[in-house]
């Protein structure tokens, strides 16, 4: 939910309904809708979204004062989300499910209102739309504090994993987890890895109790340091002593590559950018041509996406904050902040001269929409020919 942004200004639409296409769902819904749509309550400006890119839910959002949400669901809704980062109240059908993850996810009163009927649901509205301050009131802590990026936000994020039962893997980047987060984690059954760019950081996570380590070399996409790849890996696996099994990051997309990777010692390799191209990926057909048309060298290291270093493709956006006038960095997590609300604007406009995502230098060998299936099989069928190419000596470890 990165790209949904806050702007200020009018809000014309009194009350939103937001859903997916799913049949019962969509049913359900229809009668909630239909119950506010009664004679005495036309007086509602009322709007009904569904599937949409992000850049459209992030401009129907910031036209809405109210999102009602109404379902019951073992899965998080990540809408509700998106729908208070704009700024709007969310009021959810009150959780009934002991095993629904959103229950007490959310602060009754602070950051979320609950119904528990229909004619409740009204109410709710009838005040809020008639208390404009109590409405921006309850939303303001979800807006300023409580994002992804901050330690509070990051909690959230991991009440929501600890809740849902089919999460197995929780990958720490940006530091070691707390102790308490790692032994939590583990006492659920769900492994934990975490990302490092230095040999020290490799120590720190193992210490921390981690259950692998991936190296990530400076070729990598998103918050990366300086040190490559082919000599980060080696230094990592000495580091940790073989104590934890060692995964290699940044530049990995082809067989060959991974080859490499399994001589240096790594177990594996973690790809990130690769992905970003296929069908499956939840980007827009926009943002992948933005994707398909760069070249490995477009995949800079700048600081202006979230105040530290972030391998990510070259644009006017991205080097008009290199520039010697250019305002300073905003210590993280501002910089995000300020970053992602520029960069919502971007994508509405559809300016590919502006974008500038995260990406690691294997975006220069992306030039078209695959699979993730047509993916791994070149990936393996590569690395099998480059593994029987090599000496019989070399194989068989003589």
């Amino acid at each position: 939910y990165d790209f949904i942004e806050h702007r200020s200004g009018p809000r014309p639409v009194d009350v939103s309904f937001w859903g997916n296409l799913e049949p019962v769902v969509q049913r359900r819904r229809n009668r909630v809708v239909e119950a506010f749509l009664e004679p005495r309550h036309e007086g509602y400006e009322i709007s009904i979204g569904q599937g949409a890119f992000y850049h459209v839910y992030s401009d129907r959002l910031n036209e809405s004062k109210i999102v009602i949400h109404d379902g019951q669901s073992r899965q998080i809704n990540m809408r509700v989300i998106e729908a208070m980062q704009a700024g709007c109240l969310v009021i959810a059908a009150r959780p009934t499910d002991p095993d629904d993850p959103s229950a007490g996810l959310f602060t009754e009163g602070e950051e979320i209102v609950f119904f528990d009927d229909i004619e409740h649901a009204r109410d709710l509205v009838r005040h809020y739309l008639a208390h404009d301050d109590e409405r921006q009131r309850i939303n303001h802590e979800i807006i300023v504090g409580r994002g992804a990026m901050t330690p509070d936000g990051a909690r959230r994020l991991l009440d929501v994993v600890l809740k849902h039962p089919k999460i197995r893997l929780v990958v720490s980047a940006l530091g070691a987890p707390p102790a308490d987060v790692v032994e939590t984690l583990k006492a659920k059954d769900i492994m934990v890895g975490a990302l490092c760019g230095k040999p020290k950081h490799a120590v720190r996570q193992r210490d921390a109790g981690v259950e692998f380590v991936v190296a990530q070399g400076t070729e990598a996409g998103g918050h990366t340091g300086d040190i490559s790849t082919l000599v980060l890996v080696p230094q990592v696996i000495d580091a940790v002593n073989d104590e934890i099994p060692v995964l290699a990051a940044g530049g990995f997309a082809r067989g060959k590559q991974i080859a490499a990777a399994l001589a240096l010692g790594a177990e594996g390799v973690w790809c990130g950018t690769v992905w970003l191209g296929t069908q499956e990926s939840e980007l827009t057909q926009f943002e992948k041509e933005a994707y398909f048309s760069a070249r490995t060298e477009d995949a800079v290291r700048r600081r202006c996406r979230t105040g530290k270093t972030v391998r990510m493709l070259k644009s006017k956006l991205s080097e008009a904050w290199e520039q010697p006038d250019a305002p300073d960095y905003l210590d993280p997590p501002l910089q995000g902040i300020l970053f992602n609300e520029m960069t919502a604007r971007v994508v509405r406009a559809e300016r590919p001269d502006l974008y500038s995502f995260p990406a690691g230098q294997v975006v220069g060998t992306m030039t078209a929409e695959t699979t993730v299936r047509q993916v791994m099989y070149d990936m393996q069928l590569e690395l099998v020919e480059t593994l029987e190419g090599l000496s019989p000596s070399i194989l068989q470890g003589n």
